[in-house]
């Protein structure tokens, strides 16, 4: 990244910026990993962590959710206010998905049977 910096070069930047989530997400899952493996004792255990995670997952999801769904709505009072053609799409696309993320989040785990 400082090299980048520097020499003001894109592609070192890009790869600076990717070099630096991977290895953030490696030391995280350096140090989780040890953690699970320490705390599993039982079939039990794998079952409950795995019941949290689809549960925590669940929630995430219905909360990015309303997010999509209230800035559907900013853009499209955007769109009623300045009618740019590009508000109007992305109004549509964040609604529909967000529609879309709500409805598996909320029928996903019912449907596999987990909680």
């Amino acid at each position: 990244m400082i090299m980048s910096i520097i020499f003001k070069n894109g592609q070192w930047q890009k790869w600076g910026q990717s070099t630096m989530l991977w290895s953030f997400l490696a030391m995280l899952a350096l140090r989780a990993i040890p953690l699970t493996i320490l705390s599993v004792r039982s079939g039990m255990d794998v079952n409950e962590a795995f019941t949290a995670l689809i549960s925590s997952l669940t929630q995430i999801a219905i909360f990015l959710g309303v997010i999509g769904v209230l800035l559907s709505l900013l853009f499209k009072f955007a769109y009623k206010l300045i009618e740019h053609p590009e508000y109007h799409r992305w109004s549509k696309n964040v609604l529909n998905v967000s529609i879309i993320m709500m409805f598996f989040a909320m029928i996903g785990p019912f449907v596999f049977g987990i909680l």
